[in-house]
C-alpha cells in the first residue's frame, strides 16, 4: 500500500515454490506418501523405511532463484543434509543438520536450484511434515 511505502515497510510476500510440485523419494513407510511433504498441510507427512538409502526430493520444474527454505520434520534419528541442484546430478549442501533437528529455517539464501532434497546420513526413521522452498 501507499502507507507501507511511506513508512518503508516494503516486504515481499514469500511464495512457496515447492507447494504441490513433483516429488521423488527412495522409500515409503506405510501410507506416508511422498507428496505429503509438499502439500501445505502440517498434519500430513512422508516417512522413510528405517534401512537403506533415504531421501526426498522436490522438482521445482525449472531453475529458480531460491531465497529461503523451511523444513519441518516428525523424526530425524540420524543426521541429514539439505541439498540443491540445477541439473539433478550435481548437488551442493545448503545445511548439514544434526539428528533430532526437527525444524530448519534458512533465510537470506541466494542460490539457483531446480531440485531440493533432504537426504538422511545413516539408517533409522526419517519423516518430513513439510518442505517449503521460497523464491521465484
Amino acid at each position: 500500500t501507499d502507507e507501507d511505502i511511506k513508512t518503508g515497510k516494503e516486504e515481499a510476500e514469500r511464495v512457496n515454490i515447492a507447494l504441490h510440485k513433483p516429488v521423488t523419494a527412495t522409500t515409503r513407510e506405510g501410507n506416508y506418501l511422498k507428496d505429503y511433504a509438499v502439500d501445505g498441510d502440517p498434519t500430513t507427512r512422508w516417512g522413510s523405511l528405517p534401512t537403506g538409502e533415504a531421501w526426498l526430493q522436490v522438482d521445482l520444474g525449472k531453475v529458480c532463484k531460491v531465497s529461503g527454505l523451511e523444513a519441518f520434520l516428525e523424526a530425524a534419528w540420524v543426521p541429514y543434509r539439505i541439498e540443491y541442484s540445477t541439473d539433478g546430478e550435481h548437488y551442493e549442501t545448503l545445511r548439514a543438520c544434526q539428528k533430532d533437528e526437527l525444524t530448519v529455517a534458512l533465510n537470506d539464501l541466494n542460490v539457483e536450484a531446480r531440485y531440493v532434497r533432504l537426504i538422511r546420513d545413516g539408517e533409522n526413521w526419517f519423516s518430513i511434515y513439510e518442505l517449503a522452498v521460497y523464491g521465484e
